[in-house]
């Protein structure tokens, strides 16, 4: 997945800083793969965000009750219309781009994609996102 420092701290992936300057930094630091395009406004360095920054672990998912559906996800309670929404999303992606994914894999992806979809991210955001699956 490629995008700009100021793109990956609004995605609050974990284990990453939340602003611009400290995502800056920590791609110097950790020698990140990057290029530079130009744009409105200037250069502009476009990061690949290393792998160990997108895998989420999967919470367990606790049983049922009643007619109500209630899991973890980020130690919150999970929106069943927002995690029908994620996985109806992924799995058209998934089938548009061919693509062959193990079942912890889709679930750990899925963990991401609601909790970044609850945080406020747009369309191009989560198209972003899903990029960078591939």
């Amino acid at each position: 997945m490629k995008c700009t420092a100021a793109e990956i701290a609004k995605m609050h992936l974990p284990g990453l800083p939340k602003t611009k300057a400290n995502i800056l930094i920590r791609a110097a630091n950790e020698g990140w793969r990057f290029e530079e395009k130009t744009g409105r406004g200037g250069i502009q360095r476009v990061f690949e965000i290393p792998e160990r920054y997108l895998k989420v672990d999967v919470l367990p998912v606790a049983a049922p009750k009643s007619a109500e559906v209630v899991a973890t996800i980020a130690g919150g309670r999970v929106d069943p219309k927002l995690l029908e929404t994620v996985i109806r999303a992924m799995d058209e992606w998934v089938i548009e781009h061919d693509v062959a994914l193990a079942p912890e894999r889709k679930a750990s992806i899925a963990v991401l994609l609601y909790d970044y979809i609850d945080k406020g991210a747009s369309d191009e955001d989560v198209t972003r996102l899903l990029q960078a699956i591939k």
